[in-house]
């Protein structure tokens, strides 16, 4: 169950591929509860969207996944409206990864190593 995805270059590639996996089943909608039966099989109750119903499905395993959202921060830095720092600081400042911006791993890492370039020039 996702609300929306957000993948770009390998990453797409990716989700086309798990698209088209027979196992492998995404619904648009929200996942509202999970049950643990009796005998431990997971229940997800959701919404599905596409087709305007709610739906109860047994999966084998759930992973729960929670959106980034910025620290409230008492600082003295700008930051943009979503509440996420401004990469253009004062001289010598710099924000690296998911304090500027939701990213994923390696998009963190790049963003990271230069930050930390530009902080020894």
């Amino acid at each position: 169950c996702y609300i929306d995805m957000r993948v770009s270059g390998r990453n797409e590639d990716f989700l086309n591929k798990v698209k088209n996996e027979k196992n492998i089943q995404l619904i648009k909608g929200k996942a509202g509860k999970v049950v643990v039966t009796d005998d431990q099989k997971l229940i997800v109750e959701a919404e599905d969207i596409d087709h305007a119903k709610k739906m109860k499905h047994e999966a084998d395993m759930v992973i729960l996944a929670t959106g980034i959202v910025p620290e409230k921060l008492d600082l003295n830095f700008e930051a943009g409206k979503e509440g996420f720092f401004n990469p253009k600081q004062k001289d010598g400042i710099y924000f690296a990864s998911c304090c500027k911006k939701p990213m994923d791993v390696s998009a963190s890492v790049k963003d990271a190593t230069s930050a930390a370039l530009k902080a020894i020039q």
